[in-house]
């Protein structure tokens, strides 16, 4: 069982995504606090409205903060690589 209820190839509001993911850092119990708010505030900036949930493997590649487990509606990374 996951911690965020996120379904797999799922469009989410972004509004939805950065109140998941900063409940999840206010609740504690996770590691790396700084890098999970540096994830959020990069989506706060994004211009997209929405994100599809779309993780690749398993673990750390199936959490919210994993910029890889995010798409645009496009199908394209929603974080590229030269971000």
């Amino acid at each position: 069982m996951s911690w965020h209820d996120l379904s797999d190839g799922v469009e989410y509001e972004l509004e939805d995504i950065i109140s998941i993911l900063e409940r999840r850092v206010s609740t504690g119990g996770i590691d790396n606090v700084d890098e999970k708010k540096e994830c959020i505030e990069k989506i706060k900036i994004k211009r997209e409205e929405s994100a599809i949930f779309q993780p690749k493997s398993s673990g750390w590649g199936r959490s919210p903060f994993n910029p890889n487990a995010w798409m645009t509606k496009e199908g394209d990374p929603f974080f590229p690589e030269d971000e």
